[in-house]
């Protein structure tokens, strides 16, 4: 019976494209742009569709914003600011593998977590920008893996 020598090709060019690739998503802080542009995107959405799952406001709230000059509704924009604050003025902080999203108003922690007489009406991003965000970092990792 003949002896049969098996040779494996490019196992070494496989090895050394995954190490480069590990250290890239180490330091992800070249993505990050990319993400919060998407991330604004999706805030600017949850403002537009009112949620998603925000409570609707009382009709005692809408009186209110009304005898003060402002209008009725929509939810969470009665001065703009809030909306402001997670679209076009949004903060983050970043490491090299993560990112975290929030607003620079001190109210909206009472917005997000809601208070005794207040509903909770998270600003979140839906599953589709979250799945947006996933394939954006994983575009940009194997882009940045190539260079």
């Amino acid at each position: 019976m003949p002896n049969i020598v098996a040779k494996t090709y490019g196992d070494r060019i496989v090895a050394r494209k995954l190490e480069h690739l590990a250290l890239i998503a180490a330091d992800a802080r070249p993505i990050w742009p990319a993400v919060v542009e998407r991330a604004r995107a999706g805030y600017e959405y949850s403002f537009r569709s009112q949620g998603p799952g925000w409570a609707p406001l009382k009709p005692s709230t809408v009186r209110a914003r009304v005898a003060q000059g402002f209008p009725g509704g929509p939810i969470l924009q009665k001065t703009n600011a809030l909306r402001a604050s997670y679209t076009s003025g949004l903060s983050w902080r970043a490491t090299g593998s993560s990112i975290t999203f929030f607003s620079n108003k001190s109210y909206a922690k009472y917005h997000q977590e809601g208070t005794a007489r207040m509903p909770a009406r998270r600003v979140e991003l839906t599953i589709y920008f979250k799945q947006q965000i996933t394939a954006i970092i994983g575009r940009e990792l194997i882009n940045l893996g190539y260079r």
